[in-house]
């Protein structure tokens, strides 16, 4: 990671980059657009690498941004543009710490020495390991950037004049859902006590189910700038061939994280929506550590019971009916229904009954490339953030079972969860 020394936090200064990018870049940007790449336009990348550097002093919203745009417009960008928005959310600079500190509570910094270089740095955040002088308990301290939650509504004007002017994406898409969509995200996201809210309602829901565990939150130390939660060595699901376990545990794991989604979605109606590798952590006993829940989204029960009913329709192969579902939804009918049927099928096949080896699945692949198409042919009548939401989910859980390489029958829990329910 790069140590930063200050963020650009105004109005004035991170839209003035911003427009200074686009302009001194255009001609780039947009040879690009028609198949350059970035390589042979940016000689030695030395100009890429000033881009970066540019977005990644801004964090917030436009390395947000960068993560959705490629997450939603996948294989609709060009290879190289892809790349750029990706290389936002690779290249991770921290805050000095100097700049960062103020964040923090007289209480806090008085009660816990704190490492001043952090162990993870993101968009809107970075998080440090302390210890409470009191008690000896180690914690991570995760901090949210100064005036990032601010700068929201203007960075999103900035990003929307930005791509009209360097024109990277395909007129054919409307962006209006991206942009609202990561607003709200963001909103949330930056919502420190919301998100310490929903981590403690997520706990009372999930009891004493012995095989995930959650961090502890440290109530007195946390405020709408600052999450102090209980700090785990364990390695995350990234590296879990490094953990001691057979492939029966592993496989294990990846049936209890199936459940663990069913009964977000079909029992409680509290999604923890952003699971990718680095949120779980696996302990040596085969238990999930649960981290990070600022993307949890609570749904409304009557909406999950229809969609609980479209996934059985879809199932047990009754078209009609599943159409039936949508329009319950309050969307109007669709000329292209068989895109939608199709579209579910996929994520249903792996449901469909007998052993599944997620390892030879190209399911999660499959979604995240769809959702350009989802984005363009989504009938019209509702806002769509829940079924994304949601869809994002089952592509990212779909892959971390891939990433596992887990093998089970799924037919018992979908039979739980789904047909008898």
């Amino acid at each position: 990671m790069k140590k930063i020394k200050s963020l650009k936090k105004s109005f004035l200064s991170r839209n003035l980059s911003l427009i200074s990018l686009g302009v001194k870049n255009f001609n780039t940007l947009r040879k690009a657009r028609q198949g350059g790449t970035l390589q042979e336009l940016m000689p030695n990348n030395e100009k890429l690498k000033d881009i970066l550097h540019e977005l990644n002093l801004m964090k917030g919203s436009i390395q947000k941004f960068g993560q959705m745009l490629t997450l939603m417009l996948g294989d609709q960008l060009p290879p190289e543009i892809k790349k750029l928005f990706s290389g936002i959310e690779s290249n991770s600079y921290f805050l000095d710490w100097e700049k960062i500190a103020p964040q923090l509570s007289q209480k806090l910094i008085n009660e816990i020495n704190i490492e001043t270089t952090p162990f993870a740095a993101a968009s809107i955040g970075q998080v440090h390991r302390g210890v409470v002088k009191k008690s000896g308990e180690i914690v991570a301290i995760k901090i949210q950037y100064p005036g990032v939650k601010e700068a929201i509504d203007n960075d999103i004007k900035g990003l929307r004049f930005l791509l009209s002017l360097i024109n990277i994406i395909p007129q054919k898409l409307e962006t209006d859902l991206i942009f609202d969509e990561v607003k709200i995200m963001l909103k949330q996201e930056m919502d420190y006590i919301k998100e310490f809210e929903l981590t403690e309602q997520y706990r009372k829901l999930l009891g004493e189910d012995k095989r995930f565990v959650m961090p502890k939150l440290y109530e007195e130390y946390c405020d709408d700038k600052c999450l102090v939660s209980e700090y785990f060595e364990e390695q995350t699901i990234r590296h879990f061939r490094e953990c001691d376990l057979t492939d029966e545990e592993v496989n294990g794991i990846g049936e209890d994280l199936l459940e663990l989604y069913l009964k977000e979605i079909f029992r409680w109606g509290v999604v923890q929506t952003d699971a990718h590798l680095g949120n779980f952590l696996i302990k040596d006993n085969g238990q999930v550590v649960l981290i990070d829940f600022g993307a949890t989204k609570e749904v409304e029960m009557k909406y999950l019971k229809t969609y609980r009913k479209m996934i059985k329709f879809c199932i047990e192969g009754k078209r009609e009916e599943f159409l039936d579902c949508l329009e319950d939804f309050g969307f109007e009918k669709m000329e292209d229904s068989d895109f939608f049927w199709n579209y579910t099928q996929m994520f249903n096949d792996p449901l469909s009954g007998g052993n599944y080896k997620w390892g030879e699945s190209n399911v999660s692949d499959s979604v995240f490339k769809m959702i350009p198409d989802i984005m363009k042919n989504f009938p019209k009548g509702k806002p769509v953030g829940e079924t994304l939401y949601i869809d994002r989910k089952i592509g990212q859980l779909y892959f971390v079972l891939k990433y596992l390489n887990a093998e089970f029958d799924p037919t018992p829990l979908v039979q739980k969860y789904i047909l008898e329910s």
